[in-house]
This record gives C-alpha cells, structure tokens and sequence, in this order.
C-alpha cells in the first residue's frame, strides 16, 4: 500500500463520520460497534446479534422509527453478506435509505472482512507511514 491508498482510507473514515450523525448504523456485533468507535465514528449504532429476542426485522423497524438512512457495516464474510441481504430488504421495503458504501470500500482496502479489524489494520497503517526515528 502506498501513501495516497492511505490518505484514501482516512477519507472514507471522515466520510463515514459525517454521514453517521445523521444515519442509524448498523452492526453485528458488540465487537465491531467497538471498532466503528475506536476510529471515531459516532453514531445510534443498532447490533443485529447479542440483543436477545430481536430479531433482524424488529432492528429494522427501530431504525425506521427515527432515521431515514442507515449505514450496513457488517462484515463481508458469507454470514454478513446474508445480514446486509436481509437489512438492505426490510430496510428498502419501510422507506430507509441503505449505505454500504463505507464497509465495501473500507473493509476491501484494509483487505480484512471483519468489522472488528479495521481499527487494529488503521493503528497499523498509521505506524508505517508515520513512523519516528
């Protein structure tokens, strides 16, 4: 990876940022909201797994509830595939628009699928390319 692939993934997260204030984001787990976090990203997250007794249906209409947009972030493997399916559906057939941009984009030049990398492959990137002698 060179310097501007880097500046283009600092990109994407400022991106993600300003859009996540005005947007539900959802998430798979605890672990990946954690991640979104840790690079900055403040938003309503919504946890498709760990909630007891909600279902993925449920998440989408307390998303509708109070948000016209919602950003799918959850991993890229064959099970988040199967999520964001599911999410991007119901989330269509209630009015909501979905983004999913940021986690295609970031999760690919990060070359991980796991949500819950991206902090640790940023803090890693960040030292290469800002290293003090």
């Amino acid at each position: 990876m060179n310097f501007s692939e880097y500046v283009s993934i600092l990109e994407i997260i400022e991106d993600l940022k300003s859009e996540a204030t005005s947007c539900a984001v959802i998430v798979e787990g605890k672990r990946d909201e954690e991640g979104l976090k840790a690079i900055g990203v403040e938003a309503e997250f919504f946890r498709v797994k760990g909630e007891i007794g909600t279902t993925i249906l449920e998440i989408c209409e307390r998303v509708r509830e109070n948000y016209k947009c919602a950003i799918i972030f959850v991993d890229i493997d064959r099970a988040g595939k199967a999520v964001a399916k599911k999410l991007r559906h119901y989330l269509s057939q209630m009015g909501v628009v979905t983004v999913e941009r940021y986690r295609l984009n970031l999760l690919s030049k990060l070359e991980t699928e796991q949500v819950e990398n991206v902090p640790v492959r940023i803090r890693r990137l960040t030292e290469i390319f800002y290293r003090l002698d």
